[in-house]
């Protein structure tokens, strides 16, 4: 069996799992998909250390080619089997996993179970993790894996495991949301305080910090009003 030699960021940061489930952007003017395409989520990937150049050239191949088994999970759910070629699949399994991250995310920020789907979701993509193994060479051992069956599904499980580590870590508390409701933006409060709100202030903050504005001088000029009929 072929082994991969892994070499650079093998296992990513918590921010690039945060960075992912942001990639959907929610903003007052509707929902920006910042991943439209495979070759855009390829990418991305890519650029993290998560799907090797050839493995990503490999499978914007496959999908060139219409071939669909074993992509991603092509062949196992019945909603992929609509889809109208493989890089929807492949763009629906990405999609989903990141969907799961999120439903996940927000049941620990507002400290509640998260959807069942979802967690069973995340749970699959870490069940297909491919474990490390040494591997001896003349100055001693380095780190290799053997190759995942899918690799784009191991890219994502790799992408779970940060939450995993965040549960265990003791600091789920300061995973938040922006607490402005048509941001929603995922981040990770690293102020001492601990007690961040927005996802930046010169944005979202500034934001609910006029509108308060506003409704205090509404508030203020509705008690000012003159009483009618008064002397």
């Amino acid at each position: 069996m072929q082994l991969r030699l892994l070499g650079g960021q093998r296992r990513p940061a918590l921010q690039d799992t945060i960075d992912f489930i942001n990639t959907l952007e929610h903003s007052r003017r509707g929902d920006i998909e910042h991943l439209p395409t495979l070759a855009a989520a390829l990418d991305w990937l890519d650029g993290r250390g998560l799907v090797a150049a050839d493995v990503a050239a490999g499978l914007a191949g496959a999908v060139g080619q219409g071939v669909t088994e074993g992509v991603a999970g092509a062949a196992t759910d019945p909603a992929d089997a609509a889809a109208p070629d493989a890089e929807g699949t492949v763009l629906a399994a990405l999609r989903r996993a990141r969907a799961a991250f999120r439903a996940v995310v927000d049941a620990i920020v507002e400290r509640r179970p998260p959807d069942e789907a979802a967690l069973a979701e995340v749970n699959r993509l870490l069940a297909g993790q491919p474990a490390p193994v040494l591997v001896a060479v003349p100055d001693g051992v380095v780190v290799a894996e053997r190759p995942a069956p899918n690799p784009f599904d191991a890219a994502l499980a790799r992408l779970a495991e940060p939450i995993v580590e965040l549960v265990e870590s003791g600091e789920r508390e300061r995973l938040r949301t922006c607490a402005n409701p048509s941001c929603r933006w995922v981040f990770f409060d690293e102020s001492r305080p601990g007690r961040r709100r927005w996802c930046e202030m010169a944005t979202c903050g500034n934001r609910a910090k006029a509108a308060r504005h506003r409704a205090r001088r509404a508030s203020r000029s509705k008690g000012a009003d003159p009483v009618v009929g008064g002397v």
